[in-house]
């Protein structure tokens, strides 16, 4: 139970540095595995879109972003990624989201 506090305590205070201000609020989620060598496992933001743009900025300043993934069923949006410093990364939705519409960061 300790360990599982730490965990969600460690990530909720790193999830308040990596997301834009014009992006929050948002929900996240911790998967992990207990395993005999220690725990592996991710965590999935999830964020819902305030107002409608075709791009994030994310703060990755001492994150590693695995996958960045939306909640597309018909495959109507592409994603593409660019650095625009060196410790942001913008994701380029190709047009615009809709409000309420989730998107997925897996760190």
């Amino acid at each position: 139970m300790i360990i599982i506090f730490y965990l969600l305590y460690f990530v909720k205070s790193n999830n308040r540095k990596i997301l834009n201000y014009n992006i929050i609020p948002f929900r996240y989620s911790l998967f992990f595995d207990i395993k005999s060598e220690g725990f592996e496992g991710f965590t999935e933001i999830n964020i819902h879109i305030k107002q409608s743009q075709d791009f994030i900025d994310l703060n990755v300043q001492e994150l590693d972003i695995e996958n960045v993934t939306l909640d597309d069923e018909q495959n109507e949006y592409k994603l593409t990624y660019s650095n625009i410093s060196e410790d942001v990364l913008r994701v380029n939705i190709g047009k615009s989201l809709e409000k309420n519409q989730k998107l997925y960061i897996k760190i």
